[in-house]
């Protein structure tokens, strides 16, 4: 059941988040967009249908990470997701709308099984990530021209990418619980030891559904290799709808270097100047003079669909309480 802290909490995330929206809006450069023509617009607009079946794809791979992937309501699920990553666009991504999203379901699920959800859904959607950098990394350092910085660069991703597969892979095939320590020294009702039995639940949940459901992992890893390949095809529709000629394994070499660069600067809110920079960047080292329209093309992409989650945002407090659910087998 939602709780009168976490409803000011969501209400609090809504105001911020809206502000911080307004003024990454006032920093756009709209007359830029307006003189770019007919061709920028369409790039724009197929910019966001892609990315609209992105956010369906995340939200079905979220929805994989509960108990039952029918826990809790998909379209009830894709307006907490579109709300929570509207607060992230704008402040700090993947740091601020994940607790967000558990906030938002108090009254849908428990909260140790909203987190495991979360945590589960965001790892799995990291490594995925990091597998398939790897994986295109190798493809261009195959396939495309690449300068002496550009191919240590992918290759140092591709090498990355390799050893958190390898450390997945070992988490996938052990047993038992890494936290369980913490669950035995948390006696007693003080908050730090309320916190810690918490996590330690909350890691024993998310390691059941990924250890004992791998139908679910192929499902995670259906999910984002799918998101990928759109994000890819956005960048290669982008480019072309504007007359510049860019080939498919060049625009996943964008997408790649621009992925790796979006988590390195999601500190910085709405990805000011860092979208732009890494754009550039990303174009330059696929041979492509095109950073300026993909970038501008993103920047409106990110803006329209942080406006459509504030826009759905949910405001009314829900007051039923969850539905029971069996509790997890330890595996300590």
């Amino acid at each position: 059941m939602t709780t009168p802290g976490s409803r000011v909490a969501a209400r609090i995330a809504l105001a911020i988040g809206v502000a911080l929206l307004l003024v990454a809006i006032h920093y756009t450069d709209w007359t830029l967009v307006r003189a770019s023509g007919r061709r920028l617009l369409l790039s724009i607009a197929a910019s966001i249908a892609l990315s609209g079946v992105w956010h369906m794809a995340r939200t079905v791979a979220w929805a994989w990470c509960f108990s039952s992937p029918s826990r809790v309501r998909f379209a009830r699920l894709f307006r907490v997701r579109m709300a929570a990553e509207a607060v992230s666009y704008v402040t700090l991504r993947g740091v601020a709308g994940e607790p967000l999203k558990v906030v938002l379901l108090a009254g849908d699920v428990d909260a140790r099984e909203a987190t495991a959800a979360v945590a589960l859904e965001r790892l799995a959607y990291l490594v995925g990530t990091a597998v398939i950098v790897g994986a295109a990394s190798l493809v261009a350092l195959a396939t495309l021209p690449l300068s002496r910085i550009w191919v240590r660069v992918f290759g140092a991703f591709a090498a990355g990418a390799g050893a958190i597969a390898l450390l997945t892979i070992i988490v996938l095939a052990g047993e038992g619980t890494y936290l369980g320590g913490l669950r035995r020294a948390s006696r007693g009702s003080s908050p730090i030891a309320v916190a810690g039995r918490f996590i330690a639940d909350v890691e024993t949940h998310l390691l059941q559904v990924a250890r004992e459901h791998p139908g679910r992992l192929l499902m995670l890893a259906a999910m984002t290799a799918t998101s990928y390949v759109l994000m890819s095809l956005e960048a290669f529709a982008i480019l072309r709808l504007v007359g510049i000629p860019v080939s498919l394994p060049a625009a996943v070499a964008i997408e790649t270097f621009s992925r790796v660069a979006s988590f390195a600067s999601s500190v910085i809110p709405a990805n000011l100047g860092a979208l732009e920079a890494a754009s550039l960047a990303a174009t330059a080292a696929a041979g492509v003079a095109g950073g300026g329209p993909l970038a501008l093309a993103r920047r409106v992409r990110g803006l329209f669909w942080a406006s459509v989650g504030f826009t759905i945002y949910p405001r009314g407090a829900r007051t039923t309480a969850p539905r029971p659910r069996a509790h997890a087998r330890s595996l300590v």
